[in-house]
């Protein structure tokens, strides 16, 4: 006699183990042929199982807390193209090394080239950008199928945690019927020998055997390799006018004490510290010497690049996105610099995993996490002298200024109405100290690095900045803030929040206030920086392709959802608004309308006229001599 319910005994052994190894989030969606699954998921009680109808939306909310949290949510959907919608969120993970486990119902061998519904080939779906993919294999009640489907569970956590963090996907095939039955006799037997089997200690990966449901596998990279570290340090320690840059960085656990040893690091070095909004080293709410966060505007002035060129540059974490910062670095780096006629500059990337290295300028690379590196360096460097860099390290902090007081008077001449820079800045400046800001792709990121400097805001910043792409980030920011103990605020562009619209069901299910902030400027402005002219165009409406222009207002999407909603044009409306977003638990959505100006592209108006107003002062104000 076969057990009646040997599927929903499958299922429950197989999310039983994924919660043995770490697993205590499940976001799941509706279908039929996950219904093991799914109630397996509920009637374990140390899994808190989360519902999302749009698996695109379930995927990037998992994303979001994955990112924060620095563990592997499980995704569990039905057969067919449901899976796919998971793809983009997935990417995303590969790309930033973020754990996700990824289980996917599906169709058993006999319904699989036969037109039968709902059915696709799920097997390796997601190619080359999951860390592992396993095959569950239909239900089967012999003792090693049970003790492997076991394995495999602890086989999948540990590989979404290292040795390359990253998703995992798991393919659970089941034959109908998929719901409960009676039991029979041969149920009993088989709870029986999965409670002895349960018994036995779960298999754990060596250096994680004492820290299930940590991110522990990640411990073997925190420590530096010992000759490559001594001869970062000695680089340092030779280097008068090195720079530190700090690129895009997630929010895990390590990054706030990554932060501090960075910060020191920079002090004892005596070289300047150009930290990226997303880097987690630039909102620190403190002015520092060492930092010039104005760094993507005075780079790309000629007479600061004419007598500023490093003999070492050093890139914590992912490749910087900074306009400036590249043209710094084509400057003075490998074969762009002098026509390749002088030898090239130290570049050291400083990163755990990946190859963060886009303009294909880096010498050497360091696999680490930036704390420790940081940390080790700080130590040794102790004793250099401060006199010897203590010029150049000004010369940043005093471009910085000068850059920031253009600034300063730029949009105080300008008035009340929002700007790119204004809302960018205004905001930064009116958010509560230790937030969570959720920045999104395009351009509100790049405002950011430009307008905003990290002494105005003490923040922790989520971002996806793995492919920079404008999907999902409602749900995706949504998943974060749900993993964040406080007020967190999502700055976003119009048509990043067109894209997400099903983002707004999750919006109001953080549990703390969590507000949307979107930069309403009537379509794609990032297109307005191209340096492509609409003269150039067979018609000039071809540019709309672009730039996507629209007339469409949100507040009525915001109502649909049940969130409470502004629509502001000034400084002053987004103060208000904001704080009284920031007061009401639950969701919030602000429409802050831009004030575009004349005309677009390198004209008057737009991003790139605004951008094009204070360049121009600032090429006029700034002189610093080496």
């Amino acid at each position: 006699m076969k057990p009646a319910n040997l599927h929903i005994a499958w299922a429950e052994l197989l999310i039983d183990s994924l919660v043995e190894s770490g697993v205590t989030d499940a976001i799941v969606s509706p279908g039929s042929r996950n219904t093991p699954l799914l109630i397996a998921a509920l009637r374990n009680d140390h899994l808190e199982v989360r519902a999302v109808i749009d698996e695109r939306s379930a995927a990037f909310f998992a994303l979001g807390r994955a990112k924060m949290t620095g563990l592997p949510p499980l995704l569990i959907c039905t057969s067919g193209t449901a899976g796919a919608h998971y793809y983009p969120a997935l990417i995303e993970a590969s790309k930033t090394h973020t754990p996700l486990l990824v289980l996917t119902a599906d169709r058993p061998p006999e319904l699989h080239g036969n037109a039968a519904p709902q059915t696709a080939d799920q097997n390796h779906l997601y190619g080359n950008y999951v860390r592992a993919f396993i095959d569950i294999g239909m239900p089967d009640d012999h003792d090693d199928a049970l003790a492997g489907l076991r394995r495999r569970a602890a086989q999948a956590f540990a590989a979404s945690l290292g040795p390359i963090p990253g998703p995992v996907h798991l393919n659970a095939p089941f034959r109908k019927p998929l719901e409960p039955k009676d039991r029979n006799d041969a149920d009993k037997e088989l709870a029986t020998r999965i409670r002895s089997l349960r018994a036995r200690p779960l298999p754990q990966p060596e250096g994680d055997a004492d820290h299930a449901g940590t991110s522990a596998s990640r411990a073997a990279i925190a420590n530096p390799p010992p000759r490559t570290l001594a001869r970062f340090i000695d680089a340092c320690s030779k280097s008068r006018r090195g720079v530190i840059v700090c690129g895009p960085r997630a929010n895990g656990p390590a990054a706030m004490n990554d932060r501090l040893a960075i910060q020191l690091f920079a002090e004892r070095a005596g070289f300047p510290l150009l930290a990226e909004a997303t880097s987690q080293v630039r909102f620190t709410g403190a002015a520092e010497d060492f930092r010039a966060d104005s760094f993507d505007l005075f780079l790309r002035s000629p007479r600061f690049l004419e007598g500023h060129a490093p003999d070492l540059i050093i890139q914590f974490g992912s490749t910087p996105a900074s306009k400036g910062w590249e043209v710094f670095l084509e400057r003075h780096t490998g074969t762009r610099c002098t026509g390749g006629s002088a030898p090239p500059v130290p570049h050291w990337v400083i990163t755990p995993h990946g190859w963060n290295d886009a303009q294909n300028s880096a010498t050497d690379f360091l696999r680490a996490e930036p704390g420790p590196v940081a940390a080790a360096a700080a130590d040794q460097l102790g004793e250099k002298d401060p006199a010897a860099t203590a010029s150049w390290r000004e010369e940043f902090r005093a471009a910085d200024q000068v850059t920031q007081s253009v600034i300063a008077a730029h949009f105080e001449e300008s008035g009340e109405l929002l700007s790119e820079g204004k809302l960018a800045r205004t905001l930064i400046e009116n958010l509560p100290r230790k937030s969570l800001l959720a920045v999104g792709n395009s351009l509100p990121v790049r405002n950011l690095d430009i307008w905003a400097p990290g002494e105005r805001a003490n923040l922790t910043v989520w971002s996806q900045r793995g492919v920079n792409g404008i999907d999902g980030l409602i749900s995706g920011a949504a998943g974060a803030a749900s993993a964040f103990d406080g007020p967190a605020v999502l700055y976003l562009g119009d048509v990043s929040f067109l894209h997400d619209l099903p983002g707004l069901a999750l919006a109001g299910r953080t549990g703390h206030p969590f507000v949307i902030v979107i930069a309403q400027n009537g379509g794609g402005r990032i297109f307005d920086l191209l340096p492509l002219d609409s003269d150039s165009l067979p018609n000039k409406k071809d540019m709309d392709i672009w730039t996507t222009p629209h007339s469409l207002g949100f507040l009525h999407a915001a109502n649909l959802f049940g969130h409470h909603s502004f629509h502001i044009k000034s400084r002053q409306g987004l103060r208000s608004s904001l704080a009284d977003g920031l007061e009401r638990k639950g969701c919030t959505v602000i429409e802050a309308t831009i004030q575009r100006g004349e005309g677009a592209g390198e004209g008057t108006g737009g991003p790139a006229g605004e951008l094009r107003k204070v360049r121009a002062k600032l090429d006029g104000t700034l002189c610093i001599s080496t």
